[in-house]
């Protein structure tokens, strides 16, 4: 996963840009096309490939994407002014849907007790993969774009053959739930789907502002801006686990609750924040609060997975979640044309809230359902 998500962000953030805008001389709208391209298979691949895993196998469905996500990255190296990008990353998208299902499926399988800090681990290990990735790559950029383009192919490469060592579909889990069976277990926990959708929409809402934001109203510009970014997303990396496991002890109830009322403070006053130390400190508060909401967010929905179609239910989750991370720019974009720079935090501040207060009242116990045959 972590090999993948460094490709991915890699080529999402640095490197078709660049070979759009620079190496092409077309405009970025392009690059920004086989970017939607890319997501809009990733998300509606998510709950088929998650279905073929509980049927083959971790194993043999990831090898298979990731070996398809290098065919598509190999046609993009290849590729030329009149080329197809957004075919080509529209390809890459259907490669590594089957990643999250897979890896949280296999992660999470017969670990009742300590669930939440493994899926905190597998969240700090993507928040590292999408940081680490576009840094280095920019020290390579423009001059030496063709070389990151050989890199992220060796990269994607090894990515493959360690997905070859994923395990095969274990014969102790029993025949695979049929489909009308899963969408029966999809139905009892679509109480969640509202909750998933509006968590990564809130996450969309705020993305084509962010830069906005820290360059023009707050000024940041170079070291300054990286130390920003990497004020909330390194604090979240450092306490992800930890918190995990507090979601364990503790229940999912607590850390969602304060996770989602201290996230929707936070965005309310960064919204404000005109200066770098009160925003740093917002940012960081931020990143506290989704180190709490992640784990057990996610912890909660392994909760309700049936043990005979727990990719699948991980397949239909991501893909909610990935509509959401979609219909968020949009709003995003029409709340700061409204009330800018304050209306994109304002507007997810308030969708967190709503979140805080129905998952402090909802009864969160009738969702457990992994033992149900």
């Amino acid at each position: 996963m972590f090999l993948s998500e460094f490709v991915r962000a890699t080529v999402l953030v640095s490197l078709l840009p660049d070979l759009v805008t620079v190496s092409f001389g077309l405009p970025l709208s392009i690059a920004a096309f086989a970017i939607s391209a890319h997501y809009l298979m990733d998300t509606f691949g998510r709950s088929p490939s998650g279905w073929l895993v509980d049927r083959f196998g971790a194993r043999a469905v990831t090898g298979t994407g990731t070996l398809i996500s290098l065919f598509a990255l190999f046609m993009v190296s290849r590729s030329t002014v009149t080329s197809p990008l957004w075919l080509f990353l529209a390809v890459y998208g259907i490669g590594t849907s089957p990643l999250w299902p897979s890896v949280i499926t296999t992660a999470t399988r017969g670990r009742e007790q300590r669930r939440g800090g493994v899926i905190g681990g597998i969240f700090a290990i993507w928040i590292v993969a999408i940081g680490v990735g576009p840094v280095l790559m920019n020290f390579l950029l423009p001059a030496h774009l063709k070389t990151g383009l050989m890199i992220i192919l060796a990269v994607q490469s090894v990515a493959f053959l360690l997905a070859l060592l994923l395990p095969a579909r274990a014969d102790h889990l029993g025949v695979p739930l049929p489909s009308l069976a899963v969408w029966r277990q999809v139905g009892k926990v679509s109480v969640l789907f509202p909750g998933m959708f509006a968590q990564t929409m809130t996450i969309g809402i705020l993305l084509p502002e962010l830069n906005l934001f820290l360059h023009n109203v707050l000024n940041l510009i170079g070291f300054r801006y990286g130390e920003m970014l990497a004020v909330g997303g390194g604090l979240a990396v450092l306490l992800m686990v930890p918190l995990g496991r507090l979601a364990d002890r503790a229940g999912v109830r607590r850390p969602l609750v304060i996770g989602f009322g201290l996230a929707a403070v936070g965005l309310v006053l960064l919204g404000q924040a005109r200066q770098f130390w009160p925003a740093a400190l917002l940012a960081a508060l931020i990143g506290v609060a989704y180190a709490l909401i992640l784990p057990a967010w996610n912890t909660l929905l392994a909760s309700t997975v049936h043990p005979r179609a727990e990719a699948s239910l991980w397949g239909v989750f991501m893909t909610v979640e990935g509509l959401g991370l979609t219909v968020g720019p949009v709003l995003g974009a029409a709340a700061w044309g409204l009330m800018k720079p304050e209306g994109p935090f304002l507007l997810a501040a308030i969708i967190l809230a709503v979140m805080c207060v129905f998952y402090a009242i909802y009864p969160l116990e009738r969702l457990k359902l992994r033992d149900e045959t």
